[in-house]
This record gives structure tokens, C-alpha cells and sequence, in this order.
């Protein structure tokens, strides 16, 4: 082989050698993105199960070099949720028929007749409420979270809104963790998917209480009785906020429905009594 020929071949491998350290660097910046980044994110996930108390000092201290900020989780597991109840045959939203439970479908009907001369299908009043409900999603949670900040605010005056704030979000979003890790079994049990999610939100729930103990034996009281007495405050609570979102999306169903398409729902619910 001539020196031309040595320095062709040399020149082929150096490529070769380039394409495959060009070829690794596309890959550890792949695998960075992919797997670091997601493990910070299935960390924080998992770790508002097992380990809320870690999750909550690393927020109140502003770390987030190993868990993501709980506001951040909250966001994504809240969409999740929606998506989830959404694609296993759950309401993508306030629908006409959670509004009227127990009303006659020729009730319905003749309701909906009233509301415009050519007459209205329940299908437009769906897409309507749906869309509408999307958007005040964010609102009602904000307002119906409020009674129990209120509460750990009275709890511990001392700490700041936002220091509360991030120690309500982390046990609800380990809550959220399990109801999404439960809703799937609906693919596999299709015939009784609505038990699945009456399951799913049971064992939320009371996933929630108990990460809610947890973080109140840590940072709100020590004692035994101090944390009964303040976990009993936040249990009452619960259905407060439940009633607060019950009534907000009610009421605005109401004004949205007569602002839309003429129609009450108040006027409804009087014609059936």
C-alpha cells in the first residue's frame, strides 16, 4: 500500500471514528433528556408516596436538583388525570348528563326544545359545557383548595402562604399518582370501568389522608393528639371543597347555559318536583 493509500484508509477510519463518537454524543444527549430528566420527574412521582416529608423539604428549601417543584407536578399530574378518566370512558367534563341526574330523557328534551325554535340535541349542549368546563378547571381547583390552606395557615401562622401551599400539593399529588396507576384497570375490566374509578378516587382519597398525616406530624404538630386533632380539621374539609366545586361548576353551568342557548337549569330542575 502507498503512503497515499495509508493516509486514504487512515482518513476513512478517523470518519468512521467520528460518525461513532457523533453517534454516542446523539445518544448521551438523547439518554440526558430521556432518562435523567424523566427520573427526576418518575422520582418525584413515586417519592409523594413513599417519602412526602423528603419531597416537602426539598420544595420549602427551593431544591430541585433531585425533585421537580410540586407546582410543576400538580400541573402535569392534574392534565394526566383528565387525559386518563378521559380515554378510559370517564366525563371529559362537566356534561348535561351529571347535571341532571335522575331526570326523565323526555324531560330533557322537551327542556331542551324550549331553548331554541329548532329544537337543540344533547350532543351541542355537551361539546358546549365540556369546552367551557375545561377552561374553569383551573379556577375551581384554586377555589375549592382554598378552605384547607386556609386551615394550615391557622395551623402554623408563622410559615408563608407558599410554604403551605407546597405542603397541601404534595400529598395530593401522591394521591393523584395512585388514582392514575389505578384507572388503567379499566382496559382490562371494560365491564365495570365505573367501579374502577369510584375505586380509583376511594383509594386516592384515603391514600391522601394518610400522606396528610404525614406531613402534619412533621411540620405542623408532634404530639399524637395534636395530629389527630389537626388531620380530623382537614378531613371535615374534604367535602367542603367537594361542595365548592359542586356549586361553582353549577352556577356556571347555569349562567353559561342561559347566556348560550336561553335555557335554565334552575327552571328545569322546578318543572320535575
Amino acid at each position: 500500500m502507498t503512503h497515499s493509500g495509508k493516509e486514504d484508509g487512515q482518513a476513512v477510519c478517523d470518519a468512521k471514528a467520528d460518525a461513532a463518537d457523533a453517534k454516542r454524543e446523539t445518544l448521551d444527549s438523547i439518554s440526558v433528556v430521556a432518562f435523567d430528566a424523566d427520573a427526576r420527574i418518575f422520582r418525584s412521582f413515586w417519592h409523594s408516596i413513599t417519602q412526602p416529608v423528603a419531597v416537602c423539604q426539598a420544595a420549602l428549601s427551593g431544591d430541585h436538583s433531585k425533585y421537580l417543584s410540586p407546582v410543576r407536578v400538580f400541573v402535569a399530574l392534574f392534565g394526566f388525570q383528565l387525559t386518563f378518566i378521559a380515554l378510559f370512558g370517564g366525563p371529559a367534563g362537566v356534561s348535561l348528563a351529571m347535571l341532571t341526574p335522575g331526570i326523565e330523557e323526555d324531560a330533557i328534551n322537551a327542556w331542551l326544545s324550549s331553548g331554541r325554535p329548532d329544537g337543540l340535541a344533547a350532543d351541542q349542549v355537551d361539546q358546549f359545557l365540556t369546552r367551557w368546563s375545561a377552561l374553569l378547571a383551573w379556577p375551581i381547583v384554586i377555589l375549592s383548595s382554598l378552605p384547607v390552606l386556609i386551615l394550615l395557615k391557622l395551623y402554623r401562622p408563622s410559615m408563608s402562604w407558599w410554604g403551605h401551599t407546597l405542603l397541601y400539593l404534595v400529598p395530593v399529588n401522591g394521591s393523584f399518582v395512585v388514582m392514575i396507576a389505578i384507572l388503567p384497570l379499566s382496559i382490562f375490566l371494560p365491564s365495570v370501568s365505573e367501579i374502577v374509578m369510584v375505586a380509583a378516587s376511594s383509594v386516592g382519597l384515603l391514600a391522601s389522608i394518610w400522606l396528610f398525616a404525614l406531613v402534619i406530624a412533621r411540620f405542623y404538630s408532634r404530639s399524637a393528639l395534636g395530629i389527630g386533632l389537626r388531620l380530623a380539621g382537614l378531613i371535615i374539609l374534604f367535602p367542603v371543597g367537594f361542595m365548592i366545586t359542586a356549586i361553582v361548576q353549577l352556577g356556571a353551568a347555569e349562567w353559561m347555559l342561559s347566556q348560550e342557548f336561553g335555557l335554565s337549569l334552575f327552571e328545569l330542575y322546578q318543572s320535575i318536583e
